[in-house]
């Protein structure tokens, strides 16, 4: 996760406006003047914090204190035990859910500037597990290890990055420390808290609250009536939440969206493919094999110097090609390009190679106006990507109408007659409340034999006879049949006598 945009340094944003005045301070509040060389910015805000001011006293004082064209150097001039009282100060205003947005983000800047000068944490983000990370992983991934315990009575992950030589060690620590200052200033319903990490010279690990329904897809397998694009909407709402703060996601894709224990998405693991394209990384290159991430990843990162880029940075764009695979993995059960090999997907994407529209009763959940969308989110340039609010925009539009009925209309039938294609004329109609579990039904369309996606069909029967049952999709209704205990091949039919 990184700002998209490098910041604009003070110096030239002098050059390029007219010089103003500058703002008076608070009347109610002292803070040094510009040319004050016996105060510093992190005595000032242990004062007020110490001091017990008001919140919105202390709101005025630090956009006075930031707003000034000293502000920057002031933090990068500060010596580390200087620093150290610094970080401990602003990290404490971050702590204040009520802070204003623009507040909070003049901290978040300020304080990952000191932590990155000199590669510094809050005391109260560094954890102590009190044991050691002994024994076999729970699960490996491309960029870490994950290991579950248990801190302060609840269950965490405690995820341990991969750590290759290096031949700077200090300058990636800069970074980590960074990355983690700016996850942990998130706070947002569709994005994993950070509780903090773990950090010593060569080793580095993140500790966030376990989420005992694993990640998306792990959530609509055990979970077959969920609704796939609510879920959907909270990953593109998280993302965009990301994005309004100048920060990009990085490594979006199924494995990193987590399932909390309210059945929401929260997004995870940003950060960590910005860390391993930084140059002074000791992340193994090979993680991104090892890790699928080039099946998400879009062209550009892939080789940016066909692009005409200096370096592979991960952009709102690259985030929006990413979100357009992640829906498609989630609707389809399949990651994308499934039947590619990890070490061809590169190539395939970069010759401009994309996943196909999924046939028979899997592409049921891929809508004209999905799939449009889609392959919006995959185009080659990237500016001629669409925005993530317009993705939100069309999964919102097709959550609200899935599904169109909370009840499934049942219709018994003494015969069977699936294998003339004819639908019998059903005795009597009975109306049940829809069950979460059910069976694989398979729909016959044209040649081929595919199985209706799961979370459609809902099982219930009628006495010994046959049942007929109402298959609600966002492509409309899908007439299927089956008996008790039994599979049978039926027929797609499109007949209106179904109220």
């Amino acid at each position: 996760m990184e700002a998209e945009d490098a910041p604009v340094s003070n110096e030239n944003r002098q050059r390029a406006q007219p010089p103003a005045e500058t703002p008076p301070p608070p009347i109610f509040v002292h803070l040094p003047s510009s040319t004050d060389p016996h105060d510093s910015g992190e005595q000032t805000l242990q004062r007020l914090i110490n001091g017990g001011i008001p919140q919105e006293v202390l709101v005025l004082s630090i956009e006075a204190l930031f707003s000034s064209e000293r502000a920057i150097k002031m933090v990068n001039d500060l010596q580390r035990s200087e620093a150290e009282a610094f970080v401990e100060a602003i990290y404490e205003v971050l702590e204040r859910p009520d802070f204003p947005p623009h507040v909070r983000n003049d901290c978040v800047r300020s304080l990952y500037v000191a932590c990155a000068r000199h590669s510094l944490l809050p005391r109260s983000l560094r954890i102590e597990l009190g044991e050691s990370l002994t024994g076999a992983a729970l699960c490996h991934g491309g960029f870490g290890d994950v290991w579950k315990r248990e801190y302060r009575g609840q269950q965490v992950a405690v995820k341990v990055l991969k750590m290759y030589e290096s031949n700077d060690l200090r300058k990636v620590t800069r970074r980590f420390c960074k990355e983690f200052i700016t996850w942990k200033s998130l706070r947002h319903q569709n994005v994993l808290p950070l509780l903090g990490v773990i950090m010593s010279e060569n080793r580095f690990a993140m500790v966030s609250k376990w989420m005992p329904n694993g990640d998306i897809n792990q959530f609509v397998k055990a979970h077959e009536g969920v609704n796939r694009f609510e879920l959907l909407v909270g990953v593109a709402e998280g993302l965009i939440y990301m994005h309004e703060r100048r920060m990009v996601h990085g490594d979006l894709k199924g494995a990193n969206i987590l399932i909390d224990e309210n059945g929401r998405a929260r997004l995870a693991d940003f950060g960590l493919l910005a860390i391993a394209s930084d140059t002074t990384t000791i992340i193994s290159s090979a993680s991104f094999s090892e890790a699928g991430t080039h099946r998400w990843m879009s062209p550009e990162l892939l080789d940016p110097e066909r692009f005409r880029l200096e370096h592979s940075r991960p952009t709102k764009p690259s985030d929006c090609y990413a979100l357009g695979m992640v829906v498609y993995e989630v609707l389809s059960g399949n990651v994308p390009f499934y039947r590619c090999g990890r070490y061809a997907v590169a190539a395939r994407i970069l010759e401009g190679e994309r996943p196909e529209r999924p046939q028979g009763a899997a592409g049921l959940w891929f809508t004209d106006e999905i799939w449009s969308v889609l392959e919006r989110c995959w185009k080659t340039t990237a500016s001629d990507r669409p925005r993530t609010a317009d993705v939100l925009l069309c999964l919102k539009k097709v959550s609200g109408s899935w599904p169109p009925s909370q009840t499934t209309n049942l219709y018994s039938s003494a015969h069977d007659n699936t294998d003339k294609g004819e639908v019998p004329s059903p005795p009597h109609a009975v109306t049940v409340e829809p069950s979460r579990r059910s069976p694989s039904v398979i729909v016959a369309r044209e040649s081929h034999d595919p199985v209706v996606p799961r979370g459609t069909v809902k099982k219930a029967f009628s006495g010994d006879g046959e049942v007929w049952v109402r298959l609600q999709t966002p492509s409309g209704n899908v007439y299927t049949s089956f008996t008790s205990g039994h599979q049978m091949k039926c027929l797609q039919f499109s007949f209106f006598f179904f109220d």
